[in-house]
């Protein structure tokens, strides 16, 4: 039977709700569209990308993360509020004129390689790749396609996402984890580890709140994933 519920504290208001015998729990939040939540420079409003209304079920990167949440809307490790260009024509087509913007597009130069694998000196930016310099980042030209070693699909799961105190990494495959290295959202190395050190999980309590990239290095191949600390 149906339940409807008041919320009438108007943030972060917990309650469980029981789900096909489960008890799960529901985090209710109001969110103001009139401001920009997680300042990537798209209003809250725009971020309904789907447009039913529902800011939580908008995740064009498939990381678990609302858009209205991630300031990497693509999940590219180009900052959204790089490649958002509010007014501008690159803003509605896009670099490479695909009618998607650059910051829900993961190939912005529509080269057949994803931005993220545009990192070629594996630096976790992309903006400062530029192999053949002509002043011109390789994720915006498309005659630079050089690719490098990358999964196909997830090497390593991890979870939960978002995570406050632990977070735990699953590897997917029979090669072992090299390196793990957590980084910020301005590129700058916060923890490493091998796959020796993660066994029990990483532990994240430390890590300030907000947005991470992840770089697993797993046999030859090398996976990025983001994750929020709260």
């Amino acid at each position: 039977m149906p339940i409807s519920y008041t919320n009438s504290i108007p943030t972060n208001q917990t309650i469980y709700a029981r789900v096909n015998g489960a008890v799960v729990l529901v985090i209710l939040e109001a969110v103001d569209c009139g401001i920009d939540f997680d300042q990537d420079g798209v209003p809250t409003a725009d971020e309904d990308v789907n447009g039913d209304t529902s800011l939580a079920n908008d995740d064009t990167n498939g990381d678990g993360i609302p858009n209205f949440l991630d300031n990497d809307d693509d999940g590219d490790l180009i900052l959204t509020n790089v490649e958002y260009v509010f007014g501008r024509v690159l803003a509605l087509q896009g670099t490479d004129g695909d009618g998607t913007p650059d910051y829900l597009d993961n190939d912005d130069d529509g080269d057949g390689v994803l931005t993220i694998d545009e990192d070629y000196n594996g630096n976790n930016n992309p903006l400062d790749d530029d192999t053949n310099v002509n002043g011109i980042p390789d994720y915006l030209e498309e005659s630079v396609a050089l690719g490098v070693p990358t999964a196909t699909s997830a090497l390593v799961l991890l979870y939960p996402n978002p995570a406050s105190i632990v977070l735990n990494v699953h590897n997917t495959t029979n090669e072992s984890i090299k390196l793990l290295e957590v980084y910020t959202v301005n590129g700058v190395s916060v923890m490493s580890a091998n796959e020796s050190q993660i066994s029990n999980g990483l532990d994240v309590s430390q890590l300030s709140n907000g947005i991470y990239f992840v770089r697993i290095d797993v046999g030859s191949k090398t996976q990025h994933v983001k994750f929020v600390k709260n």
